[in-house]
C-alpha cells in the first residue's frame, strides 16, 4: 500500500499538466501513489494522463464525465489507498521536497493535517523552485487560529486518511474550499503543525474558475454554510465567520451597481440580500465592520432598489469631485 495518496482533479490544463505531473514524479520521496482525475476535459488532457499511466505503475487514471473540481476530488479520494491524502491542483507545482518534508512532520507530530507555505506565481520563469530545504522549522497552531488564517484551500496540506472518513466535497458547487473548512470543524481534533517552508506553488490564472467565478452565488452559500456551523459548533469563531462571510461578496455590490450587470447577477444578490437580512442583528454589533458600511448593507438587506439611488448618488459625488480635483474616497463616501 502506498504511503501517501496524492489527487490532482484535471480539467483544460493542458499548457501546465506536464509541469504539475512531474513536479509531482520528481519527489524525493517515492513511496505514494498519483491519481489523475481526468474531470472529462475537452483537450489533450486525457491522452496526457494516459500517457504517464504507462510510464510510471504509480500512477492511477479515472476518465469521467465533468461533473466539477468537488466531484473530481471525490473520485479520487474514492479509490485512494494512501495512509495519508495530499491535494494538488493541476496548474500548480509542488517542490521536489514536497511530500518528504510533510510527511516527516505529520508523523513526527501525528497530528491530523500539516501545512507548507506556498510561492503564489503568474510566471513560473520566475520561481526557484529547487530551493533546499535542509532545516525546516515547524510552528503549532490551533484549528481556530488556522480558521481565521485566509489559506483555506485543501491544497499546500497533507492529511491523515482518516480525516475524509465522514466528510467529502460538495458536488455541483465551487468555493468547495470554504465549506471543506469548516467541516473540519467537525473532524479535526488535534492541533495543526505548520512548516515554514514554501513547498507549493500556486498559479495564477486570469481564466481560472477562481478568477471567473468571484462572483457567484455558490460563494453566499459557503458563507451561510460556514455561519451555521460556526454558530452551533464554535460559537467562539461567529463573529469572525459572519465577517469573512458577508465582507467579501459584498464587496462586489457596487460593482455590479456600477456596470448594471444585474441579468447576470440577480440570484446573487438575492441570496446576498437575505443572507444579511438573516443575520442584520449579529453584524451590527460587530465592531471589525465600519458605521458606513453597516449603513449601506441595512440598505441594501431592506430594498435592492433603494440601495440604487446610494449606490448612483456615491457615483455622481466621485465625478463631481474629480472635477473640483478633491478626494471623493477619503471620508469613505466612494464608490
Amino acid at each position: 500500500m502506498p504511503k501517501i495518496s496524492i489527487i490532482v482533479p484535471i480539467y483544460k490544463v493542458e499548457p501546465y499538466l506536464h509541469k504539475c505531473i512531474d513536479s509531482i514524479l520528481n519527489q524525493t520521496f517515492s513511496d505514494f501513489e498519483l491519481i489523475l482525475v481526468d474531470d472529462g476535459s475537452p483537450d489533450n488532457c486525457p491522452q496526457i494522463c494516459n500517457e504517464y499511466a504507462v510510464k510510471d505503475e504509480r500512477i492511477k487514471t479515472i476518465h469521467r464525465r465533468n461533473g466539477g473540481l468537488s466531484a473530481a476530488r471525490n473520485s479520487g479520494l474514492n479509490i485512494a489507498k494512501g495512509d495519508y491524502i495530499c491535494f494538488v491542483d493541476s496548474d500548480d507545482f509542488i517542490h521536489p521536497q514536497y511530500c518528504e518534508l510533510l510527511l516527516n512532520e505529520i508523523e513526527k507530530s501525528n497530528f491530523d493535517f500539516c501545512v507548507c507555505d506556498i510561492t503564489p506565481f503568474k510566471d513560473e520563469n520566475t520561481v526557484n523552485t529547487y530551493f533546499p530545504y535542509n532545516n525546516v522549522i515547524s510552528t503549532h497552531i490551533t484549528l481556530h487560529e488556522y480558521f481565521q488564517n485566509s489559506k483555506k484551500g485543501v491544497w499546500n496540506k497533507i492529511y491523515k486518511r482518516n480525516v475524509f472518513d465522514n466528510i467529502r466535497f460538495f458536488d455541483g458547487r465551487i468555493h468547495e474550499d470554504i465549506m471543506f473548512a469548516t467541516d473540519l470543524l467537525n473532524i479535526i481534533k488535534t492541533p495543526i503543525s505548520v512548516i515554514d517552508a514554501k513547498l507549493y506553488f500556486a498559479r495564477s490564472r486570469s481564466d481560472s474558475l477562481f478568477t471567473l467565478e468571484k462572483i457567484h452565488p455558490d460563494r453566499v452559500f459557503a458563507g451561510e454554510y460556514m455561519i451555521s456551523k460556526a454558530f452551533k459548533q464554535c460559537p467562539e469563531l461567529f463573529p469572525f465567520c459572519l465577517k469573512y462571510a458577508i465582507i467579501y461578496p459584498w464587496s462586489f455590490v457596487d460593482k455590479i451597481y456600477v456596470k448594471k450587470d444585474f441579468s447576470n447577477n440577480k440570484k446573487f444578490l438575492c441570496d446576498l440580500q437575505n443572507l444579511i437580512r438573516k443575520y442584520k442583528k449579529d453584524y451590527k454589533h460587530l465592531e471589525t465592520i465600519d458605521k458606513i458600511t453597516k449603513h449601506r448593507m441595512l440598505l441594501f438587506s431592506r430594498s435592492r432598489f433603494l440601495y440604487s439611488f446610494n449606490a448612483y448618488g456615491r457615483l455622481l459625488r466621485v465625478y463631481l469631485y474629480r472635477l473640483l480635483k478633491k478626494d471623493p474616497y477619503k471620508t469613505g463616501h466612494g464608490i
